[in-house]
């Protein structure tokens, strides 16, 4: 676990990549290492704060302008579908919103809109997997695992940032 500009987050990496990033209340924190174990049953498991606090900070550098930021290694398990949902997810622009709609369309699926909504729910991996750019066709917040001020709070965040690069999935 590890503190973010949206609180605390539980952060977790093989060496493959970071395989989960959320955003669990203090209450939720035993539930959540449990979700992480449950996603991962084969792994051996071992909490290590200081290296969250680094991957955490990699995840949300403020790189100057022109400044290049490390490269993240992303390892998503899903579906084929969830897999191929949370790699639009990956071309939407840093400061830029889908609605659901739009992003169903996108993949070809436009009458797809409540499995790919579905898709975007699973996404184990938020902020880097960006489900927080995809809104209700109204143009408001809606609904987000992390909360809705959250959601907001990272919408707001990336819009006053410089663009970003360096994801791989």
């Amino acid at each position: 676990f590890a503190s973010s500009p949206f609180g605390r987050c539980l952060v977790a990496q093989n060496p493959a990549g970071i395989c989960r990033l959320s955003f669990p209340e203090a209450a939720e924190e035993e539930r959540e290492w449990g979700a992480l174990r449950q996603a991962w049953p084969q792994a051996r498991l071992r909490r290590d704060d200081a290296a969250a606090a680094r991957t955490a900070a990699a995840v949300f550098a403020e790189a100057d302008p022109g400044e290049q930021r490390q490269t993240l290694r992303l390892l998503a398990q899903g579906t084929p579908f969830q897999v191929m949902v949370w790699q639009a997810l990956l071309r939407i622009p840093c400061g830029t919103t889908l609605s659901y709609g739009q992003l169903a369309a996108a993949l070809g699926r436009p009458t797809a809109v409540r499995a790919v909504a579905g898709a975007v729910a699973k996404n184990p991996i938020a902020f880097l997997i960006p489900c927080h750019r995809v809104l209700p066709a109204s143009g408001a917040i809606g609904g987000y695992r992390w909360g809705q001020a959250r959601k907001g709070a990272m919408l707001a965040w990336e819009k006053a940032r410089p663009p970003q690069s360096g994801i791989q999935a």
